[in-house]
């Protein structure tokens, strides 16, 4: 059977500074600058301690479905790389926005939150 090729190491050598991937290269932004848009709608702060992070959830069928129909409704009409994580973010801007002010969780709640998901981890682990 024949082995996979890795193309990391020659990407590495590219001396390309984004590492965006394929769509910050072939985005419609030859610039490679953020679009004004993005810029006026999120503060410099936020973008700087904003990182992508794996959560699982539970939600249901008709629900997933319905993401899944929209995310290639987008693919066809407007952007062939929008996906599922986009259309969540798009979702959570808009209702973050209609909520207003949400105060924030009080950290011995986030403490115990961190405690929590580390015993997760640990028991799977054994």
């Amino acid at each position: 059977m024949a082995q996979r090729k890795s193309f990391r190491g020659a990407i590495d050598k590219t001396n390309i500074t984004d590492k965006g991937g394929i769509k910050s290269l072939v985005g419609s932004n030859p610039t490679g600058q953020p679009s004004p848009k993005l810029a006026e709608e999120e503060p410099a702060s936020a973008a700087e301690e904003a990182k992508d992070i794996r959560q699982t959830f539970v939600i249901r069928e008709d629900y997933l479905e319905r993401l899944k129909d929209y995310v290639h409704m987008m693919r066809i009409t407007e952007d062939s790389y929008y996906t599922q994580k986009d259309a969540m973010q798009d979702a959570l801007d808009k209702l973050f926005e209609a909520a207003g002010e949400i105060p924030e969780r009080p950290d011995k709640l986030k403490e115990r939150e961190k405690d929590r998901a580390s015993r997760i981890r640990k028991a799977r682990r054994s």
